[in-house]
């Protein structure tokens, strides 16, 4: 943009005679910013050629601004990228690597987040006070690091609680309390806590919203199905109705299979879902197996399913072995 002021007259109110701006323009076509040169020498004006140079130097200029502003972005993409790497490493040794030694019961687990850190839980905690051991599953609503706060919070709730609560609908009724009172609006996490007493092999469990219970029958080969019922924690502070606390009988080789929608919602690279129909399948071909070798091969079942499709979810599973 070229201006020419008469004698006398100036639109700046200032002794410009003449003036010369150029853009900053970006290869995105985005305006970083102006050049601007004028001179108040009577006679002088700017012509086609100081226009072609101010714009060469502008071209050059806007290149390099670009380019620093590019330098800081990668910077600071790197930053968060370690920072995330650290708190995925955080996060993975929150969940337990194997469970208590417990006389009569094989457990293990897994958790594979879709992104840096994710939102679900499992944890294996012995009381201290009479020996029992408790098993958890759980799903935050969402994914990423708001989901991945809130599961760091559910855990800090869930183990003080397995030393006090006597029941598993005490354990989930008062960690809904606590997630309702410490959460935004709009955000849940469905649950599952399960409670094995070494001293007379009796299984509890309490559900809040969780995805089905698996149950592998040794003695038929078949697998049961059941809802895990209840509300989702944190969706309103008074839900202790909603919550029972049920007891579920295991004979020696019988397996239970939890897990989050991760594994159920699975898609492969025709975006078809696996489905419950096939998790179960898993369950009555996998479950003769230990706990461990259970877990390990429905994974591989889900990762040949998947194939190359992206993982939109975590997936977590759990698996316990009435031995």
């Amino acid at each position: 943009t070229r201006f020419v002021g008469g004698q006398g007259r100036n639109p700046f109110q200032q002794s410009i005679h003449s003036a010369l701006c150029v853009p900053l323009v970006s290869r995105k076509e985005d305006v970083l910013g102006v050049i601007y040169t004028d001179t108040t020498t009577s006679g002088r004006t700017f012509g086609e050629d100081h226009l072609k140079l101010l714009t060469g130097i502008a071209m050059e200029a806007a290149l390099a601004i670009e380019n620093a502003r590019l330098v800081e972005e990668v910077a600071e993409k790197k930053r968060l990228e370690n920072e995330l790497d650290i708190a995925r490493s955080i996060q993975l040794n929150l969940v337990p690597s194997k469970a208590p030694d417990t006389e009569g019961l094989d457990v293990a687990g897994l958790m594979i987040p879709a992104r840096e850190v994710g939102g679900d839980y499992y944890d294996f905690v012995r009381s201290e006070r009479d020996g029992v051991l408790y098993i958890a599953i759980g799903d935050v609503s969402g994914k990423g690091v708001p989901a991945s706060l809130v599961m760091v919070m559910a855990r800090c709730f869930f183990r003080p609680l397995t030393q006090h609560a006597s029941t598993t609908k005490d354990i989930v009724n008062e960690l809904n309390r606590l997630i309702f009172a410490d959460t935004r609006d709009g955000t849940f996490m469905s649950m599952l806590v399960l409670c094995y007493r070494p001293a007379n092999g009796a299984m509890t469990w309490t559900g809040a919203g969780q995805e089905h219970l698996l149950i592998y029958r040794a003695a038929t080969g078949e697998v049961e199905r059941l809802k895990a019922g209840g509300l989702v924690l944190g969706l309103r502070g008074n839900a202790e109705r909603f919550y029972k606390q049920n007891e579920l009988p295991l004979a020696a080789g019988d397996a239970i299979l939890m897990y989050t929608d991760g594994v159920s919602e699975a898609v492969n690279p025709a975006g078809k879902m696996i489905g419950l129909d096939a998790i179960a399948g898993f369950v009555s071909k996998y479950g003769k197996m230990s706990a461990d070798e259970i877990v390990k091969s429905v994974l591989a079942e889900l990762k040949t399913f998947m194939g190359n499709a992206k993982q939109h979810d975590d997936i977590t599973l759990v698996a316990v072995k009435k031995t």
